[in-house]
């Protein structure tokens, strides 16, 4: 598929003279030759180009260096979002096609990055993210809160949510520029009450104040957005939802704080009330004139210039915990937190494994629930008349990825949720009684085992050999693993990997990947003839 678009395959749907004339508008007003704020066709909410036509019109209105900066997809034990975000199997395609042009453009400096927003769990995922690009851009749409997202809409609180998690992304050292920082005032509107408004307005000043103060101290500048859907967000009060005044007016008092203007290049097809949307863009680069970057500006030499922003990276990263450990630890300590607290070891390990029986089901269902709605999506771009040809076939074929991508990540999460099952047992089996122990142990061999680090699988080894419980009896260890020579209790009539509930998950998947083949069956036929 990545050659098959490289080599024009869209170009006749894209529209060279509205993107350049759209690009003109706002690179002629940058005052700057550099975006890297770029997208393609694999954020799945942007027109279907090349990644060559995006270049070349980027080229035609002055930019000498251009970064490409894709949502970043989801880990693998989470479904793919392919219509917000690009999907696993297009990474290392989208890399190598960026790559490519780096060896084919010399006259350009040319980036391959990834937008994303920081989640504490995903810090490991992300670090390892950063590792294959040359940069990172933050751009937090939402806030996280363990498995659940922060509401966003109707809480006055929601600045201080947002900034504070931007603060946390900011001191993990992952990224290079912060895009739209001010990106919480879309939410100023669902407020419902006038009291609630004025707590909302005066969070917004304390949020702005702690995300700008936090880049300045790490030396990463925040981006002013040019995002081409602006003029279909201005707020109630006649202001646009990004840019928003209220921010900037904050930022133009922090000594020392670096600015640059990022062109949000989704679809860059029209700008609707250009007039109006330029004025309110042009007063707030008036507020921070005296820190807008001069000049050129490359992510990779500032990071290289930036060993505190490198130091702070690297050892985050060096005790992060993996998107697995963080999901298996927020479903045990979750299950431990609503029993009783005089439950004996047994009883704690049954629970806790019952509730991972659970919780699989739960994943058969989600990935059943995104099977019947690509299978719904399929059908209905083979039928669209709306589209050309060629879109319908890239579309097709993502949508055909999503399919095997999702059966992926259901077997991601069966062999994390067994592997969770084993670590139950073996936690028992060395002696873990209480709640903090079961958590702690379950979460340390979680990670051993998921952790490409070896100096974090030596220390957990070295915890889990000196791990001692006088009640359990005499502990020998060989080569690092547990053995015990005697049990505390005999587990009778429980198996906490029991063969049936084994069995009748074993059941539901495999009924999952044939429903997958009877409901797709016909879709993919059709395509294979052309649709």
């Amino acid at each position: 598929m990545e050659n098959q678009l490289n080599n024009n395959k869209y170009s006749d749907k894209y529209n060279y003279s509205t993107f350049s004339r759209a690009m003109n508008t706002k690179v002629n007003s940058l005052g700057q030759n550099f975006n890297y704020h770029t997208h393609t066709y694999r954020s799945g909410h942007s027109e279907y180009a090349s990644d060559e036509e995006i270049l070349q019109v980027a080229k035609s209105v002055g930019i000498s260096m251009l970064g490409f900066s894709e949502h970043i997809p989801n880990p693998n034990l989470i479904l793919p979002d392919e219509d917000h975000r690009m999907l696993l199997f297009e990474v290392d395609g989208y890399i190598a096609s960026i790559n490519k042009m780096k060896q084919d453009n010399p006259d350009m400096t040319i980036l391959v990055g990834f937008e994303a927003e920081f989640d504490p769990m995903k810090e490991s995922f992300l670090g390892e993210m950063r590792d294959k690009v040359d940069y990172m851009i933050l751009g937090q749409h939402f806030v996280t809160r363990g498995l659940q997202n922060v509401p966003s809409k109707n809480n006055p609180n929601y600045p201080i949510e947002y900034a504070n998690m931007v603060s946390k992304a900011i001191e993990s050292g992952i990224f290079d520029i912060i895009a739209h920082p001010d990106y919480f005032m879309e939410f100023r509107d669902t407020i419902v009450t006038e009291e609630d408004r004025k707590l909302f307005d005066e969070n917004s000043i304390i949020a702005s104040q702690i995300i700008c103060e936090k880049a300045r101290d790490m030396g990463i500048p925040i981006e002013i957005n040019l995002s081409p859907a602006l003029n279909n967000q201005v707020l109630s009060d006649g202001k646009l939802t990004y840019p928003h005044p209220t921010f900037w007016k904050v930022a133009q008092e922090i000594d020392g704080l670096q600015v640059l203007k990022g062109i949000d290049a989704h679809d860059l097809s029209a700008f609707k009330n250009v007039p109006q949307a330029e004025q309110l863009i042009s007063n707030i680069e008036q507020m921070v004139s005296d820190k807008l970057i001069q000049g050129s500006y490359n992510p990779v030499i500032a990071r290289q210039n930036n060993p505190k922003l490198q130091e702070t990276y690297t050892r985050n990263q060096e005790s992060a915990l993996t998107f697995e450990s963080h999901m298996i630890s927020q479903i045990v300590n979750g299950t431990l937190g609503s029993v009783e607290d005089c439950l004996d070891s047994e009883s704690l390990a049954i629970a806790v494994a019952t509730s991972l029986n659970g919780v699989m089901q739960s994943c058969v269902d989600g990935a059943d629930k995104k099977d019947k709605t690509t299978v719904e999506e399929i059908s209905t771009i083979v039928d669209s008349q709306d589209l050309s040809s060629k879109d319908k076939k890239g579309k097709l074929e993502r949508k055909k990825q999503v399919i095997n991508e999702t059966n992926q990540v259901l077997a991601n999460q069966q062999v994390a949720i067994e592997n969770a099952k084993n670590n139950v047992v073996n936690a028992m089996n060395i002696g873990c009684e209480s709640k903090y122990e079961y958590s702690n142990m379950i979460t340390q061999m979680t990670q051993q085992h998921s952790t490409k680090k070896e100096s974090q699988k030596q220390r957990i080894e070295e915890h889990i050999t000196s791990f001692q419980y006088s009640e359990t009896g005499e502990k020998t260890y060989s080569q690092g693993i547990v053995q015990v020579k005697q049990l505390k209790k005999e587990n009778n009539n429980h198996n906490l990997s029991s063969g049936f509930t084994d069995a009748l998950l074993l059941t539901l998947i495999v009924t999952f990947v044939i429903g997958v083949a009877v409901g797709i069956g016909y879709m993919l036929y059709r395509i294979s003839i052309g649709g």
